[in-house]
């Protein structure tokens, strides 16, 4: 139960985040068909984030313990050893070879540095770089190509301008997560986006949220989606960027955790009814 905990511990925004990755991704290998939370994009989705969850908090537990925030996390504070925390973590990079067993030989080899490198490697970044939040975005987005190069092999660029929105995504709404322990994090000696941007966090977001939205437009183009996508999903998301970006106060923990979450439930509602249209009446 307290491993089970621990890939609870952002809630089911973290779990709607990553899984609107894997929805865009399936929808650009399989344009024909719709995806919902009960497809096998969204277990093996779920999975990937129990195992990155568990991982990164085995491997944070002594800077989580320094955080306010963080520091009653179940690994942090001695509820889950971490034994126990690889043994769960293991069961769930079984599971997740089994989900890649059956793919294409180029899907395979990227599925290997999806579950593997990527998201190994993203806990020691904050100790190294102000920047972790790159490397996060592509350990999120990069399962997304892996997906497309599953279903659509010669879907080269939509995969390639899907990766590069999420990415820009990523880095904008986990700018705007990490703003809430800035204070905790300097003493902790933890680098992140929020400290490295500090009163130029706007202007940041800003570009972010630009690129992203031409990224996700570009990769709409190139996979022949409808009207219903580029206006609902990306004229749509563009608007809530710019909501967002005006109305988030970085200084404030109460703000950024409200803006974090709207980028799961409202931004990527946003983008789910673009998708959910285009399927409709294309």
């Amino acid at each position: 139960m307290g491993c089970y905990n621990v890939c609870l511990l952002s809630g089911l925004t973290t779990v709607c985040l990553c899984l609107s990755h894997g929805v865009w991704s399936f929808r650009s290998g399989c344009p024909t068909q719709w995806v919902s939370y009960d497809s096998p994009v969204s277990p093996s989705k779920r999975i990937f984030l129990g195992a990155g969850c568990v991982w990164n908090d085995i491997l944070d537990r002594d800077l989580d313990r320094l955080v306010e925030r963080t520091k009653h996390r179940p690994i942090a504070s001695g509820q889950v050893s971490v034994p126990g925390a690889l043994i769960f973590t293991l069961m769930h990079l079984v599971v997740l070879i089994a989900c890649i067993w059956p793919f294409n030989k180029y899907a395979w080899y990227m599925g290997l540095v999806a579950i593997f490198p990527l998201p190994g490697i993203y806990p020691l970044m904050k100790r190294i770089t102000y920047w972790p939040q790159a490397w996060l975005g592509v350990a999120v987005n990069f399962p997304a190509a892996v997906t497309i190069m599953a279903l659509r092999p010669n879907a080269t660029m939509s995969a390639a301008m899907l990766v590069v929105a999420g990415w820009c995504w990523t880095l904008h709404y986990d700018t705007i997560y990490g703003s809430q322990d800035k204070k905790d994090d300097v003493k902790a000696g933890v680098k992140s986006t929020a400290l490295l941007f500090g009163q130029h966090a706007r202007p940041m977001l800003s570009l972010f949220s630009s690129l992203m939205v031409s990224c996700l437009a570009i990769a709409g183009i190139f996979n022949r989606q409808a009207a219903w996508f580029l206006v609902v999903s990306v004229g749509g998301g563009a608007l809530h960027f710019f909501y967002q970006i005006f109305s988030v106060n970085t200084e404030s923990p109460q703000s950024c955790l409200k803006f974090f979450e709207s980028n799961a439930w409202q931004l990527g509602g946003i983008i789910w009814a673009g998708l959910f249209l285009d399927y409709l009446f294309v």
